[in-house]
């Protein structure tokens, strides 16, 4: 479309710009990422100027960045034409980029077993690289126990079934499971039956014995640890 102000005739153009990106460690809103309508725009056409903030209405109330803004946040992006045969409709965009979503990480299925646990060792989908733990991160008993899953980078958030929890903080709760016994008696040769507990439960089961007399009155008991 061609406008004409005073004498001088302008090719007016629209600048399409996504209003939202998501993190990936890439600059975004390059000019790889504005589009024209209205006329073939090449990017010696037009510069863009990068701001950290919100405020389009005074840029200087923003920060002024040195190029295409990287991580997650608001910014306000101003686009110029330097070929002054086009009119822009619209030059000042407020933007922002996403964190990006992170899977909280699963833990697997532990059971009693005497020794320690890492919960480091029963986490499926945790990355070093972009988290940390905290709290309660070892156990030897069975019990519930809950533990801290952080990303300390601000680029990403936790991810959920039900979307982006929007936090960097998650709580995460493990159990160690009771081991169940079963019941083992071994015929001697004298006829009698013995109780046998394997040695590595043997520290944590007590045995009591109870005799009764021909009436089944309870006469006496016998605690073996």
């Amino acid at each position: 479309t061609t406008v004409s102000i005073g004498n001088d005739p302008f090719t007016a153009v629209e600048a399409k710009v996504p209003e939202t990106a998501t993190y990936d460690g890439n600059a975004h809103y390059t000019q790889d990422d504005i589009q024209f309508m209205g006329a073939p725009i090449r990017p010696t056409d037009y510069t863009v100027t990068y701001y950290a903030g919100t405020d389009v209405s005074d840029l200087g109330n923003n920060t002024k960045l040195d190029g295409a803004p990287t991580d997650a946040g608001k910014y306000v992006i101003k686009i110029e034409m330097t070929d002054e045969s086009y009119l822009l409709n619209r030059g000042v965009f407020a933007v922002k980029i996403l964190p990006k979503q992170i899977a909280v990480p699963t833990v697997k299925e532990a059971t009693f077993n005497g020794t320690e646990y890492s919960l480091l060792d029963l986490l499926t989908g945790f990355d070093a690289t972009l988290m940390t733990l905290d709290l309660v991160t070892t156990a030897t008993n069975a019990g519930t126990y809950r533990a801290t899953v952080t990303l300390p980078n601000s680029n990403y958030v936790w991810a959920t079934a039900d979307g982006a929890t929007g936090s960097q903080e998650y709580e995460l709760s493990w159990t160690i499971a009771k081991a169940k016994l079963k019941e083992q008696w071994v015929g001697q040769a004298d006829g009698k039956q013995t109780f046998v507990v394997s040695d590595k439960y043997a520290d944590y089961v007590q045995i009591v014995y109870e005799y009764y007399d021909a009436d089944g009155n309870l006469i006496a008991e016998s605690d073996l640890v």
